[in-house]
């Protein structure tokens, strides 16, 4: 019974983050953000976007010099700190 609950869980998160990710997505018309993007979506400084994107569960992929947060990553990161305020 646990294990089929987990799984509900999981799906739910999945779903709910590929939902976000689509409509971050959609709003800033890219699949993927740089500092910049961070800055918008969360309506922050420089100062504190460059702290967000330099925390360990945040999740950044550096391309070279370049660091980017996939749409998808973003959303699961996005729903999955909801989730754990609401506990």
């Amino acid at each position: 019974m646990e294990v089929k609950e987990n799984t509900q869980k999981n799906s739910n998160l999945e779903v709910a983050a590929a939902m976000e990710a689509n409509r971050l997505s959609q709003k800033y018309g890219k699949d993927s953000f740089e500092l910049e993007d961070i800055m918008k979506i969360f309506s922050i400084g420089m100062h504190n976007a460059r702290k967000l994107m330099a925390s360990i569960d945040f999740p950044v992929m550096e391309i070279g010099s370049r660091k980017i947060v996939p749409s998808l990553l973003l959303g699961l990161w996005i729903v999955s700190k909801d989730r754990s305020l609401k506990r």
